[in-house]
């Protein structure tokens, strides 16, 4: 017999719980504590199992039977309802998950834990930052190729083709992290390359001319600036590292001893460890270095902030016409 509406209503807690029956399975599960919750009895693959659709009286009577009949038809499809269930509750908690925004930082923060410099992080963040208005609220499965296309034309209107270009070649490998995570099935910033105007390279001056390059030794020997600074000069033609990790050089790094300087991993570009053996003339200059700024955690200290290091883009002014 089916279960009315003011059975359903009407039924009051006892010691034990107890089942009303409707049809197809369908029954209201009241509890000592006077809850009341529909469910639906179902067998598959030769088990019975069990499925919950709601509590009365927030699910009515005729929903109840709605939610039962949506069940039987999964059965149909041989499909079980609970494990659909399941797929569906995983659906919506990815995505909660999988806005570009959420993706991004989740992208960089593995990045950050794979050891990526600082630097690199924060372009990571910079680039993403000049889209995220437009396209961080979008859900990753749901973006299309012309939406970021005309976000990142905004970049590329004010004649930033070089970081145009980077920022999609970033949302391309946040979509490829995507895609591995379960969060999207394609990646849609993969061929926007060719609709982006490609930036015009810049070849940056060299000297590859002997008699030019002796003159930049003597200028620089010449050069009567800050101490810090001209010694750091000095150094920079015998071993051919980055400016950038000259400047982050640091005492503990140093083993005078052994002739050799041990830059860390986390300060190369690679992300490996590098020994740069020390010349007798790097030597030298490092242990001018050293009587002059051995106290200080930097091997060049800036002039007025000892935290700071003397060695910056400044330092090639006084050479720039060679």
């Amino acid at each position: 017999m089916a279960l009315s509406e003011m059975t359903a209503r009407n039924a009051k807690p006892t010691t034990k719980p107890f089942k009303l029956y409707d049809e197809g399975g369908l029954y209201l599960f009241v509890t000592p504590s006077g809850g009341k919750f529909w469910r639906v009895k179902y067998r598959w693959q030769g088990t019975e199992k069990v499925l919950s659709v709601g509590s009365y009286p927030e699910i009515s009577l005729k929903d109840a039977r709605q939610r039962r009949d949506d069940a039987r038809l999964l059965l149909a499809n041989a499909v079980d309802p609970y494990e659909e269930r399941k797929r569906e509750e995983k659906a919506k908690i990815l995505e909660k998950s999988s806005t570009l925004r959420v993706v991004a930082h989740e992208f960089i923060e593995k990045k950050r834990k794979d050891g990526f410099s600082e630097k690199t992080l924060y372009k990571m963040a910079w680039f993403f930052s000049l889209i995220e208005k437009d396209l961080g609220d979008q859900a990753l499965v749901d973006l299309m190729p012309y939406e970021i296309l005309m976000a990142i034309r905004k970049v590329e209107a004010n004649g930033h083709h070089e970081t145009a270009n980077r920022i999609r070649a970033f949302i391309s490998r946040v979509c490829r992290y995507g895609i591995l995570t379960g969060r999207a099935a394609t990646n849609p910033a993969a061929e926007l390359g060719e609709a982006l105007i490609k930036p015009k390279v810049r070849h940056h001056a060299a000297i590859i001319d002997p008699g030019a390059f002796g003159q930049l030794l003597r200028d620089i020997e010449a050069y009567h600036g800050y101490i810090g600074t001209r010694l750091a000069l000095r150094l920079l033609p015998h071993i051919f590292v980055r400016p950038g990790e000259l400047r982050s050089a640091e005492w503990t790094e140093v083993d005078r001893g052994n002739c050799v300087w041990k830059i860390p991993s986390e300060k190369m570009k690679m992300r490996e460890p590098h020994s740069v053996p020390l010349s007798r003339q790097s030597l030298a200059i490092i242990n001018e270095a050293h009587v002059r700024f051995g106290n200080y955690k930097l091997v060049f200290p800036a002039h007025k902030d000892s935290g700071r290091s003397a060695v910056t883009t400044k330092i090639y002014v006084p050479f720039n016409p060679v």
